[in-house]
């Protein structure tokens, strides 16, 4: 499944020119608790460097997800900082189209997050993941490895390139 990569606007512009935006691999990925409820759809940076997926508290409680008492451990940035992360078992959905998309199960966290990150653990573990990039053409390719422990799955045949509206 092929993805633009998202136009997102920096909170200042760049010193020496260059703008205000910043193009960066986002998806909308979609996460619900296995067999409950419905689906939440959250903006997701998709982040090689990110030890494992995440989602914002506020996500967990959109999903009606107690937290209280889940495995729990902490993490530290890259730039130094620390936060702590909260885990549960959810079902993602990924979906270049209403007609292409994969599902699976897998244990995420759950942190103070400004925005929802999927990484390696729970993610990209099960995915291979390239991209693209010029001056005019900025996409990534997500594709199911082996690992991917798809619950449901309709993929395109590989030689189809699908870009979703945003």
């Amino acid at each position: 499944m092929i993805f633009p990569f998202r136009a997102i606007s920096l909170l200042e512009p760049r010193p020496f020119g260059g703008g205000d935006v910043t193009y960066r691999p986002m998806i909308q990925l979609g996460v619900r608790v296995p067999g409950v409820g419905p689906c939440v759809f959250d903006r997701a940076l998709v982040d090689s460097g990110s030890d494992m997926t995440l989602f914002s508290l506020d996500t967990a409680s959109d999903l009606g997800l107690d937290l209280t008492g889940a495995p729990m451990t902490r993490q530290a940035t890259a730039n130094g900082g620390r936060f702590r992360v909260r885990f549960a078992e959810l079902e993602l959905t990924l979906a270049a189209s209403v007609f292409h998309y994969v599902r699976w199960r897998a244990v995420v966290g759950f942190a103070a997050i400004p925005r929802a990150v999927l990484g390696y653990r729970g993610g990209l573990e099960f995915f291979t993941f390239t991209f693209t990039s010029d001056t005019t053409n900025f996409r990534f390719t997500l594709l199911p490895n082996q690992r991917m422990p798809a619950t449901d799955q309709r993929l395109p045949a590989s030689d189809q390139a699908l870009f979703p509206t945003p």
